[in-house]
């Protein structure tokens, strides 16, 4: 049996496919199965990954989606047939380093970890990089609670233990976007330890067309996953720190950037102070990056203009 399954949903891909199957075949660890998801493309997608997985030393398997139901449902449909003791996520148009996997399995299986975290960069079309998280101010951090709380909780960069899954309280939401916070920071609060592999690395590419780049369009869809993942965890500490940071800054400055009125934004807010009253005051809001800190305390003192001046100059 493999000891990894890679879970990448695709749709309308057909720019990006053949290069990330190429990068997959170019892995020096080849013992996982790539479960590719189709979600109804209208492009070649379907066709070019029957084609390349015929050229490949790694096995495929492809489920296809007769409608379009988001990556959500994508990633959850390919978690029904996981059989492996780890998985771990890949979007269709990023790539890995060729030690990816190979250095993810092996900083799990050396630690005992239930999470292994790589290195992850964002990358633009004109060639741009950036350092996406970094490891190091992770490592700062000892016990997996504050991990829960900080680490990014983007599906992919890590390896997941297979036995933090499960259907009922792990599965992504599929009627939202933002999706990923309700499910990812799930399985990172079931994590007992956490372990780090910084020679990996995760190339995020700003696809300029993507929905998680459709700025403004989903403010309250975080607020709604927000809602979800309170659900799923009853630790006041992890739902503090999610809060202050997705209702406090995300849901605000996309409601912002929807050209959203005053009290559309003070509704957001009074629900964040209704909540956690002294949030700005977590004892981990010194992990949050400086312009975010302000912007969440000025959230709480109700200085909606200043929120609007600063999403202004951001922007």
């Amino acid at each position: 049996m493999h000891k990894v399954s890679i879970i990448i949903p695709v749709f309308n891909a057909q720019k990006y496919i053949a290069k990330l199957i190429r990068n997959l075949d170019e892995q020096t660890c080849k013992d996982f199965i790539a479960i590719f998801v189709d979600d109804a493309s209208s492009d070649d997608s379907v066709q070019i990954l029957q084609e390349e997985s015929k050229k490949v030393g790694f096995e495929i398997k492809i489920i296809q989606h007769l409608q379009n139901e988001g990556p959500g449902k994508a990633r959850n449909d390919a978690m029904e047939s996981v059989s492996t003791p780890f998985f771990t996520f890949i979007d269709a148009d990023d790539w890995v380093s060729s030690n990816y996997i190979e250095e993810l399995l092996s900083s799990a299986q050396k630690s005992n970890a239930d999470v292994v975290i790589g290195n992850a960069y964002k990358i633009w079309p004109n060639g741009q990089k950036k350092r996406h998280w970094d490891i190091a101010s992770y490592q700062k951090h000892t016990t997996p609670v504050d991990m829960a709380c900080i680490v990014d909780y983007g599906p992919w960069g890590k390896l997941f233990n297979t036995d933090l899954w499960d259907s009922e309280t792990t599965s992504f939401p599929t009627n939202i976007r933002c999706e990923d916070m309700a499910s990812v920071s799930v399985l990172l609060n079931k994590a007992r330890k956490f372990a780090f592999a910084p020679t990996a690395y995760y190339y995020y590419y700003q696809t300029p067309i993507s929905r998680s780049r459709a700025r403004g369009l989903f403010y309250n869809d975080i607020y709604e996953s927000c809602k979800i993942l309170e659900s799923r965890i009853d630790n006041p500490y992890i739902m503090e720190y999610r809060y202050i940071t997705s209702i406090g800054y995300g849901v605000l400055m996309n409601a912002i950037l929807a050209k959203k009125d005053n009290k559309t934004i003070e509704y957001y807010i009074d629900i964040l102070k209704g909540k956690f009253p002294n949030g700005y005051k977590h004892p981990l809001v010194h992990t949050i990056p400086l312009p975010k800190r302000i912007f969440i305390y000025l959230a709480y003192c109700k200085q909606i203009w200043l929120l609007r001046i600063l999403v202004k100059i951001a922007k």
